[in-house]
């Protein structure tokens, strides 16, 4: 479970998160969504353990500020929207990558980690491109090598940071129907998107932020309603339930 509580974050004199209060247990698939500039990196951010934060956010009984860099590796896998491309290796190679944060920079990737690569590179239909150049892959394609570069990770705690829009619909739904599965083994997946549609399909708890605050949270049946969206958004949406879940 992460625990967070009374937390601020400032980037100099702007203060970008307020007093943010939220709870992450294992199990759980959470969105996070709300308007542009609403804090929802930076909340991510500060959960990964990359921003100075103020107040506490908790992994179990365990101050972040206080987890080394090690534990921390092994605790989370944080991808962010954007990441430089890492010149001269080849597909399987950064997803590799992944076994080093679980292990250590010193780790060599065994059998066993390769094994894994092998199989979500097969889910993924991008095996035939393992021995490509990262450089010359499309973004879609450079997307589902970082996402699996986080699988073969293995972290109990997955945060993904609108990682989605470079993706086609097919991948999206392998994608979160994997992360189903994982939750379903203890892990906790946090999501920061703008895709409504895909939140509430799919998370079992959805925070919205604005201005640094968190404004509404609930289940989608709870949150995904036209009034309390346009409290939000300023705008009118049609909200309609899908008529085989009855999920908005």
């Amino acid at each position: 479970m992460v625990t967070v509580k009374n937390l601020n974050v400032f980037y100099e004199k702007f203060q970008s998160l307020k007093e943010v209060d939220c709870t992450f247990d294992g199990g759980y698939i959470y969105g996070i969504t709300g308007p542009n500039g609403a804090g929802k990196t930076t909340l991510l951010k500060a959960l990964s353990g990359i921003l100075k934060y103020y107040g506490s956010i908790k992994f179990k009984d365990k101050e972040m500020r206080d987890i080394k860099s090690g534990e921390k590796h092994r605790l989370i896998g944080f991808l962010p929207h954007r990441e430089n491309i890492p010149y001269g290796f080849t597909l399987l190679d950064m997803i590799l990558m992944g076994s080093y944060k679980r292990h250590s920079i010193f780790h060599a990737p065994d059998k066993k980690d390769r094994k894994k690569a092998e199989e979500i590179m097969e889910e993924f239909d991008i095996h035939n491109l393992k021995d490509k150049r990262v450089e010359t892959l499309s973004t879609g394609e450079f997307t589902l090598g970082r996402i699996s570069r986080v699988f073969v990770q293995d972290p109990q705690y997955i945060l993904f940071d609108e990682i989605f829009s470079h993706l086609d619909l097919k991948h999206v739904i392998q994608v979160m129907r994997m992360l189903k599965s994982m939750v379903k083994g203890g892990k906790t997946v946090i999501i920061v998107s703008h895709n409504l549609n895909l939140l509430s399909q799919y998370s079992d708890y959805i925070y919205f932020l604005n201005r640094g605050e968190v404004v509404l949270r609930g289940s989608p049946h709870h949150v995904i309603q036209k009034e309390k969206l346009r409290e939000i958004y300023g705008v009118d949406l049609t909200v309609v339930k899908d008529p085989d879940s009855g999920i908005p």
